[in-house]
């Protein structure tokens, strides 16, 4: 029973944490300030969250909007889409927080 108890827990926590995903990535997204670093660590962190690690072809020196999308998505491939949601989270409040308080 406390089985059951703490898997139930552990299926209300991760759809939690998926709402809130959902949620900060829309509200981010109204964002016209924030920089292009930030905006690549977010994507980068979207990515890994929603897809999982990188196994797309590394784009071109000529494509070098792509080629900067592909390495920020790339550099978080140790992440779980689970860890990955978690420091969007945490990133994205940082930032929204910055720029209401600016």
């Amino acid at each position: 029973m406390e089985n059951e108890n703490n898997n139930l827990n552990d299926i209300n926590n991760i759809q939690g944490i998926h709402e809130k995903f959902l949620r900060y990535s829309v509200d981010i997204k109204n964002c016209k300030t924030l920089s292009n670093d930030e905006l690549l660590k977010l994507y980068g962190l979207y990515k890994q969250a929603i897809v999982g690690k990188n196994t797309t072809i590394k784009p071109s020196m000529f494509n070098y909007k792509g080629l900067l999308k592909w390495n920020a998505w790339t550099s978080e491939s140790e992440l779980t889409q689970l860890e990955a949601k978690q420091e969007y989270i945490t990133l994205a409040n940082n930032l929204l927080n910055k720029i209401n308080n600016q």
